[in-house]
This record gives C-alpha cells, structure tokens and sequence, in this order.
C-alpha cells in the first residue's frame, strides 16, 4: 500500500512539474513556467532604453528546447523605469491571480501610459495595476469575464475606460479605487453589481451610465465623488450600502429608483450641494444619520 502511495505521489509530482526557465528578448529579461505546453511569464527586467515591450506569443527552453505558449502574463519584477507601452499576444487569457491581493502586475513602471489588452484574455487579476500614475488609457476586450479587486486602483492618471461590447463581466471591489483623473465613465451591460469602494476617491468623475442590470450599490461605492453632478439608477437596483454617495459635493439632485425599499446610514452624508431628493413611496426606511451634513437640502 504504502509503494502505490509513493508511486502514485511520484507520477503527480511528474505530471505537474514545473519548467523554470529565463529568456532574453529586445532588451528584457523574461522569466518563464512551463506546463504542459503552456507558460506563465513575468518580466523581470527591460534595458533602460526599452520604451515599448511587445510580448512574445511563445517561449522556448534555451536548455532543454521545449516550447510553450505563453497563456498567463504573472508580473513585471524590476520592471522599465522607461516602458511607455506594452502589447501582450493574443494568446494569453490571465493577467495576474485573484489571490495576489498585494501583487501589482505593472509594478515598478512609472511611464507606463498604455498596455494593449488582446481579445483572448478572460481576466485580470487583482491589483493588476495597482498604483500604474502614467497609464492614461485602457480597452477592456469583449472577451474579460472577471475583473479582480483593485485592478486599476491608484491610476491616478487614468482618463479613459473603453468596454468593448462585453456580454457578461463580473467586479471586485476597489476596481477604480483613487482614479482620481477619470471624467466619466459607461459601465457595460450585463453588470450586476457596483463593488464596495468601486469609485472611492475618483475626485474628477463627473458622470457614470449605470446599466439596467445592476442591483446592488456597495459601500463607499462613489465616497468623496467630489465632482459627481448628476447620477442616474435604473430601476434593478434593490439595494445601496453605507456611505454610497458620502462626500458628493457636487451632486446637486437624486431621484430614488422605485426599486429601493431603504435609504442607509449616511447615504448622502456631507453631500452639502445637495438640494433635492425625490422619494417614492416605495422606500420604507429612512435613517437619521441619511442626510447628515447636507446643509443645502430644501426638498425631500
């Protein structure tokens, strides 16, 4: 019994074993794991005269000459103080890991102003590009199905967020957390829900087209929104967190979807441009701390 166990232990191990290896490729230094035919790669280092980094679509062990297509893009190591773009192939369908809460994919790459995303890709990890200050633009392909928790956190610089006709998408939270140069922004159809935090600190986001498939408002969903004017929520929308709109200054007007049966704990606190809200009949409950520090309020 105890020999079938160890074989058995033995042909997992061999099955499932990694293939470590580095390539050299237009003055960046990858790092490769390969599996099976398919390999995870991180860029660990580019020439500090690397401006623009095209990913290779497969890779090959310079020692044992296997090769491997590249399905998974893991990190960015050292990175290129001086990379201005990346275009990753149309092969690779993961950008990071949804458990890497604290691993930034784009790390280290405070130039980088846009990365081409390709058509296969399915997701993109968290944090994936946590803290990316030049990164001004970027195209979400049709083919994403999840978007990880904080994955564009901190673009401070981020100006524009293009979904192309995607078909049904899934959010972490904190996913615009701090993007604080965004204007406005059409989130796609088929979303369900707007995460905790999902635009926290977004200080220039001045208008948001929330789709008719979106039921829950998280918590802090839009806090210090400060240039936020106008917002409009379709009628799927059931519920809204704590300090959903908290720290609008701007917002000057809100009209509560008929859907929604509750109006929660500071829902609109020190929202102090804020001079009307139009309730229906439908909401039940209202908190004494929901309009706190709206000084401007005439109507509800």
């Amino acid at each position: 019994m105890k020999k079938l166990l160890f074989f058995s232990a033995l042909c997992v191990n061999v099955l499932f074993a990694q293939d470590e290896f580095y390539v050299f490729k237009g003055g960046v230094k990858y790092r490769c794991r390969g599996v099976s035919g398919a390999a995870s790669v991180s860029l660990m280092a580019a020439d500090d005269s690397v401006e623009h980094i095209v990913v290779p679509s497969g890779v090959k062990n310079p020692h044992t000459d296997s090769l491997y297509v590249v399905r998974q893009f893991w990190g960015s190591g050292d990175g290129g103080r001086n990379v201005k773009s990346i275009t990753l192939p149309n092969v690779v369908f993961r950008l990071g890991d949804f458990r890497s809460l604290v691993h930034t994919v784009f790390a280290n790459m405070p130039k980088l102003e846009s990365v081409i995303l390709p058509d296969s890709l399915k997701s993109i990890g968290g944090n994936c590009f946590n803290g990316c200050s030049s990164l001004k633009t970027i195209r979400i392909p049709r083919s994403v199905t999840t978007i990880w928790k904080g994955a564009f956190s901190g673009c401070s610089s981020l100006e524009r967020v293009e979904f192309d006709n995607v078909d049904r998408i899934t959010f972490g939270d904190k996913v615009f957390y701090g993007c604080s140069s965004l204007k406005s922004i059409d989130l796609p159809n088929q979303m369900t829900a707007i995460g905790n935090s999902f635009f926290e600190g977004c200080s220039s986001l001045m208008s948001v087209t929330v789709p008719n498939t979106v039921k829950s408002i998280g918590d802090c969903a839009f806090l210090d929104c400060a240039s936020l004017e106008t917002i409009e929520l379709p009628n799927s929308v059931t519920s809204m967190g704590y300090s959903p709109f908290a720290g609008c200054t701007s917002l000057k007007s809100f009209v509560v979807p008929d859907s929604i049966r509750e109006l929660g704990v500071r829902c609109f606190w020190k929202c102090s441009g804020l001079e009307s809200v139009f309730v229906s009949r439908s909401v039940e409950k209202i908190y004494e701390t929901t309009f706190d520090g709206c000084t401007n309020i005439k109507r509800v």
